[in-house]
């Protein structure tokens, strides 16, 4: 280890290589949660004042994954989450995680209620393997 001197004149030792990666990952995923804590806030306080929402609304849900579907067997699961629910996927995107553990899925829906919102994001949230509806 190398020798340092700090801003009092005072020695000490430069952290391995191996210190600093695992505290850069360690702020990442401060980071990560902190920025998930904000957005799910939002997305609380968003629909604590749903009565505010106006339907029918076209909008988009995020649903978080592990990574156990093929992109197929994953349309077909929210398709069917949907059609059970009275809607229809307008649009369907999937992004997969760094590590590849995780794929988050942008559906595009049209909500004709504040009942069908709800069914929707309870069913989905039902599905085997997802971690978060939002």
């Amino acid at each position: 280890m190398a020798k340092i001197t700090d801003s009092l004149g005072q020695n000490g030792d430069l952290p391995s290589a191996e210190l600093c990666e695992v505290l850069a990952k360690r702020n990442a995923q401060i980071i990560t949660i902190i920025y998930l804590v904000l957005y799910f806030s939002y997305v609380y306080i968003v629909f604590m004042n749903r009565e505010d929402i106006k339907f029918p609304v076209k909008t988009p849900l995020k649903v978080f994954v592990e990574n156990i579907y093929s992109l197929s067997e994953a349309k077909r699961i929210f398709e069917e989450v949907c059609k059970n629910n009275g809607t229809e996927i307008e649009e369907f995107r999937d992004k997969l995680s760094k590590n590849g553990a995780f794929v988050s899925y942008t559906i595009l829906v049209e909500l004709k209620s504040l009942e069908m919102l709800e069914s929707v994001f309870s069913d989905l949230g039902k599905v085997k393997g997802v971690k978060t509806v939002i």
